[in-house]
């Protein structure tokens, strides 16, 4: 970051080591470094023990995922209704802001679909489609941007998608559907995991 010159005030980064599963380990780096905002930018597996961290210390809270349990595969949705909810009211107590999945999925597409229903007509959109694709392959089995085995996951188990205003299960290709996509042309793309 220093060597690219992204920094718009001078600043010093530091680096800790902590074991992100051990919520007691997260307290003491917390009180330690001083911090007032956590950036959870690690596995989904950790975001409860951290987020319980945030809550004991009174810091701020952001991740990027959906909590995992790493014991369970394709949980039941609605997903932040398993773990993160529940804890609502004692952020609340603690005075703790918590702000859940700021991530690419579902943070960013949930800003571009709230830009695109802005831009139209008041009353005109009923229903927005948001379709996974991208446009060809970077010779990966699994996309850069997410965890190997969070991607895994999401093609062994159940695959839930919200169908029709109601959350339905489905096998894995089961449904299946082909679009005329700007840029990209015509793409195939199937129901899978947390769509």
């Amino acid at each position: 970051v220093k060597d690219k010159g992204s920094f718009k005030q001078a600043a010093v980064l530091h680096t800790h080591q902590v074991d992100a599963m051990d919520s007691q380990a997260v307290v003491d780096l917390i009180n330690d470094t001083g911090i007032q905002i956590l950036i959870n930018v690690g596995s989904a597996f950790i975001n409860m023990t951290v987020l319980e961290a945030c809550i004991e210390t009174g810091v701020a809270y952001i991740d990027t995922a959906i909590h995992e349990d790493p014991r369970k595969i394709c949980e039941t949705p609605p997903w932040y209704e398993n773990y993160e909810w529940k804890r609502k009211q004692r952020c609340a107590d603690n005075n703790v802001t918590a702000i859940l999945g700021a991530g690419f999925d579902p943070g960013m597409v949930n800003a571009y679909a709230r830009l695109g229903y802005d831009m139209m007509d008041a009353g005109s959109v009923t229903d927005i489609d948001i379709i996974d694709i991208n446009a060809g392959s970077h010779g990966k089995y699994f996309a850069t941007n997410f965890d190997p085995e969070i991607n895994f996951r999401e093609f062994t188990g159940t695959v839930y998608s919200w169908q029709d205003s109601r959350w339905q299960s489905n096998k894995m290709f089961e449904v299946k559907r082909t679009d005329d996509l700007p840029v990209v042309g015509v793409q195939n793309s199937y129901l899978s995991g947390h769509d």
